[in-house]
């Protein structure tokens, strides 16, 4: 396992807290040492609620606290002095997703790590999720055969989807055609704020790699209903598909476990995602996930010693532990961070290219993209 890495974390909005509660749970990994935000009630909460130092500034904490990593949970619009701060001390830095809006704004934050020779990672936890990891486990599995085609749609947080979405096709894009639309649309509102009354909408066909045909819509200030999946995605393979949460194997593909969860719907047998979880340290964690495929294909949860305060049970949970412990690795151990920067970059280029597609008239893009596009997903 390694040392324990002296952390800190700038900002305290929607994510901040959330991150907290993951480190704080990992003891051995991490030492908190300072918390940052400029709302001094904020800032005065989380320090009593986390047990570390409080500060306004993260300059002055940086210098003060000297962590070996931060983690800045701010918008990717304040990024590139933060990251500037942190590298000229050689911190290792982690941001929260999109690493950025535009290419030039990106690239700037990864030249800026090269440059100060520290590590810098994006925290996307969304393909990480345990649910995810199993459908990936299915898919490679050989019992779908040949995945043909992809498509994923989005409601909020585009870059969340567009994330497991291209871990899922195991690719990256080739060619994008994009078209797109301003809708009218319902404002709805949230904390008090009303949304926009217009929304971006861009669908993008797309070409991998590896051969696979995608189509990927995003809805930018698409108003969010709570409890509505903020995504879904599919892949259409020669053997079955795998729709949003439920998998479909041809018969002759694959043997059902005797007594398990599976239903024939015609040539194909449905296999539902199982669930199981445990009480671990008083707290209800989920440490399987499978499907009952005779052999089953599962997935385990590696870090059930572990048991982090609870925010959202579950998926969202386990991925930001298991991308804190990921980064610990990396830094430890002088590695490349299992994710990655360049990961991270793509995953904004698809975007920005069935946006700049549609656009230019759903012109056929080639990428990668002209990293001086300065066109942004949003």
């Amino acid at each position: 396992m390694g040392e324990t890495l002296k952390i800190a974390v700038v900002g305290l909005g929607n994510r901040g807290p959330q991150h907290l509660c993951t480190i704080v749970g990992i003891p051995d990994r991490y030492r908190l040492v300072g918390i940052c935000d400029m709302v001094p009630e904020k800032l005065q909460a989380a320090a009593d609620r986390f047990g570390a130092p409080g500060f306004s500034n993260a300059e002055e904490m940086m210098d003060r606290a000297r962590p070996d990593l931060v983690v800045f949970t701010v918008s990717h619009r304040d990024l590139s002095n933060l990251v500037k701060l942190a590298a000229d001390r050689k911190i290792h830095v982690a941001t929260e997703t999109p690493i950025a809006a535009t290419l030039p704004v990106a690239d700037l934050l990864i030249e800026t790590a090269r440059r100060g020779n520290i590590k810098l990672e994006n925290f996307e936890q969304c393909w990480r999720w345990p649910r995810e990891q199993l459908k990936r486990r299915v898919l490679t599995s050989g019992v779908l055969g040949e995945m043909v085609q992809a498509r994923c749609y989005t409601y909020i947080a585009p870059y969340h989807a567009t994330g497991v979405f291209l871990k899922m096709v195991g690719s990256h894009v080739r060619q994008v055609v994009g078209y797109g639309r301003e809708l009218r649309i319902c404002p709805q509102q949230k904390t008090g704020s009303p949304y926009a009354s217009t929304r971006k909408w861009v669908i993008g066909a797309l070409e991998f790699e590896n051969g696979v045909s995608g189509v990927f819509e995003m809805k930018v200030r698409q108003p969010y209903i709570s409890g509505h999946d903020f995504s879904n995605c599919a892949a259409d393979c020669t053997q079955g598909h795998i729709l949003h949460e439920e998998v479909y194997i041809a018969k002759d593909a694959a043997r059902p476990k005797a007594g398990g969860a599976h239903q024939e719907r015609g040539n194909l047998v449905h296999y539902p995602i199982q669930e199981g979880w445990e009480e671990i340290q008083g707290r209800r964690i989920l440490t399987k996930v499978w499907i009952d495929t005779d052999p089953e294909i599962s997935w385990e949860n590696p870090y059930r010693q572990y048991a982090p305060e609870p925010v959202y049970p579950g998926g969202d949970d386990y991925g930001r532990l298991e991308e804190y412990i990921s980064y610990h690795r990396a830094i430890v151990e002088d590695t490349a961070p299992e994710y990655g920067v360049a990961e991270a970059r793509h995953n904004i280029e698809v975007m920005i290219a069935a946006a700049h597609s549609a656009r230019l008239g759903s012109q056929t893009l080639t990428l990668p993209l002209d990293p001086k596009v300065e066109m942004s997903f949003w």
